[in-house]
């Protein structure tokens, strides 16, 4: 499993970021880095990344990793995300739950190693393709819940991440902005759950 993403990568001839939450000090370094999560998978794609709280200066991302859930760190999300304006409307745009509830102090980007899901920004077609082998697998379609809002880092890394399915989005201005998510392309997370089903391997074995 240590090369899943590039197995993707040949399969759907694509580019992947293999994302894994640590709720400690894995005990290894990757970059410097301070900005928006969504950049940080463009970033990773050169060089591994671990981030942390201080990593990520978008309040969104902070709020969806459970990094900063206070009331003012809320409110402070509420009016730096675009789209986002008052509670009631933050309670439309991200569906429960909208964060990750578990305490994770660090995410590592593209290290080696087993990843918790694998994120990519991709064409339409390549989505297609995906899409027809879990349906081939699953026997029914993907059902998706799509926002404009925290769309990255809480529409994809944790939703995918906490529902254990594919998610997909459209991206946020935000997003398509600093991450350089071109027009033609949307986002897809796909959790460990599912890698051998897409990929169509045989499920592992082990020998008792």
């Amino acid at each position: 499993m240590n090369h899943i993403h590039r197995r993707f990568s040949e399969k759907f001839r694509s580019s992947w970021v293999k994302v894994k939450f640590f709720s400690d000090d894995p005990g290894f370094s990757g970059g410097n880095f301070r900005g928006r999560f969504c950049e940080a998978l463009k970033q990773a794609l050169v060089s591994p990344l671990l981030l942390d709280r201080n990593s990520l200066t978008c309040p969104g991302a902070r709020y969806a990793f459970g990094w900063d859930t206070k009331e003012a760190d809320r409110e402070k999300m509420l009016k730096f995300c675009p789209g986002v304006s008052n509670s009631s409307s933050l309670a439309l745009a991200i569906p429960v739950p909208g964060r990750l509830i578990k305490k994770f102090k660090y995410v590592g980007l593209n290290f080696e190693g087993e990843p918790d899901l694998l994120i990519s920004y991709l064409e339409p077609e390549k989505v297609m393709e995906i899409l027809k082998v879990y349906s081939d697998k699953q026997g029914i379609g993907l059902d998706v819940s799509l926002s404009s809002v925290m769309s990255i880092c809480e529409g994809v890394a944790v939703r995918s991440f906490i529902d254990k399915k594919i998610s997909l989005s459209f991206g946020c201005r935000d997003s398509r902005r600093f991450a350089g998510i071109g027009m033609e392309k949307l986002a897809i997370g796909i959790p460990a759950n599912m890698f051998n089903s897409l990929l169509e391997l045989e499920p592992l074995v082990v020998n008792t």
